[in-house]
């Protein structure tokens, strides 16, 4: 199967979607755009598979309120960013852990917006083009491997 055209549509989906992820300032570590892509075709169906960071569904639906989240991954998300404290009505600066601590809280209690940039990404308007390259691109690999069956048959 020649996936030279596959592949290259598959990578503009993968752009979108990173390009998503940075207009949503959703991205502070990179991690969320470290990904890679995987797919099957069935030769009915075709499955796009991206390998994210385990935390994505976050970032694309937010968390609900209820227990803490880890502080590690917010005490590195503060200095990824970075989050600079501000001082306290005394004055005092709160310390990276007490700043993760008061951030977590605030999650546990509240919960997080989720920004969607999957989604969006999927619903974009140069979405439809990309398909169109991907069907035709499956569309050529099938007629390759038509005629090579055909030649082989002939023979």
């Amino acid at each position: 199967m020649n996936t030279d055209k596959l592949n290259i549509a598959i990578n503009k989906v993968a752009e979108l979607y990173r390009k998503q992820l940075a207009d949503d300032g959703v991205n502070a570590s990179g991690n969320l755009s470290n990904f890679t892509t995987e797919y099957e075709y069935d030769g009915k169906h075709f499955i796009l598979y991206f390998n994210l960071a385990d935390y994505w569904k976050y970032a694309e639906y937010g968390r609900g309120p209820g227990k803490f989240p880890p502080l590690d991954a917010i005490k590195n998300w503060i200095q990824v960013k970075p989050i600079i404290p501000v001082p306290d009505v005394r004055g005092k600066i709160p310390t990276t852990n007490q700043l993760a601590f008061l951030i977590g809280r605030k999650i546990a209690n509240e919960g997080t917006q989720g920004k969607h940039s999957l989604t969006k990404a999927m619903l974009s308007t140069k979405m439809d083009s990309i398909v169109n390259e991907i069907k035709n691109a499956l569309i050529e690999d099938i007629k390759e491997e038509l005629t090579k069956n055909i030649k082989e048959i002939i023979k």
